[in-house]
């Protein structure tokens, strides 16, 4: 009898040391998620608050069309559960072709049900200076409230398959959208003004 408990309790402690060792492969992704750009940075944030670190695959200054991923980066793309971009910039086309090969990876396309304009960039600069090809679409659809609002739901409904109970990033997507209707209403009347100078994509609204 002392000799089965003795090895019921070895196969415990063994059992024991075995799932501390094992990684929670659904742990694995919990705190890290992915931006391509920085204004998604401020959609995403707006939404999550300081719930998960978020990591800018290019920064200010750098362009993307001469962007490569560092090996820090590449790292934080394997480690995330979510990677946002905004779907319609070359690298981001490029990167999500090498993503795909990594199914646990998932990539969430913002521009997903956005209206697009066909043409060109639509902003006074060089469009080799924004450092990405347009190839007949603007790509710029950060740049209006309104396309924004669908950005913001599309990022939700992402991040809400994480936490599909939380009430929270609910009242923060309420929240930020009311605040984009602010500032869509005060740049329609700055666009009446000054059309030549604003994105496309406002001038439209």
């Amino acid at each position: 009898m002392k000799k089965a408990i003795i090895i019921v309790i070895g196969l415990l402690l063994i059992l024991t040391v075995f799932m501390i060792k094992t990684p929670n492969k659904k742990q694995k992704h919990s705190n890290n998620l992915v931006v391509s750009i920085l204004p998604l940075k401020y959609l995403v944030s707006k939404i999550i608050g300081d719930d998960y670190h978020i990591e800018v695959l290019t920064p200010p200054g750098t362009s993307p069309e001469t962007y490569e991923p560092t090996p820090k980066q590449l790292v934080s793309l394997s480690d995330s559960s979510l990677v946002f971009t905004v779907g319609l910039i070359d690298f981001e086309r490029e990167l999500i072709n090498k993503l795909s090969k990594q199914t646990d990876i998932k990539v969430v396309n913002l521009s997903e049900d956005v209206s697009l304009l066909s043409g060109s960039c639509g902003c006074q600069e060089d469009k080799d200076s924004h450092g990405h090809h347009h190839h007949g679409v603007d790509p710029h659809i950060w740049t209006s409230p309104k396309q924004l609002k669908i950005m913001a739901s599309n990022a939700y409904r992402a991040i809400s398959l994480l936490h599909s109970d939380n009430k929270y990033y609910e009242a923060n997507l309420h929240a930020l959208l009311t605040e984009l209707d602010e500032l869509d209403a005060q740049l329609r009347v700055c666009s009446l003004l000054q059309k030549r100078s604003i994105s496309s994509y406002i001038i439209r609204q």
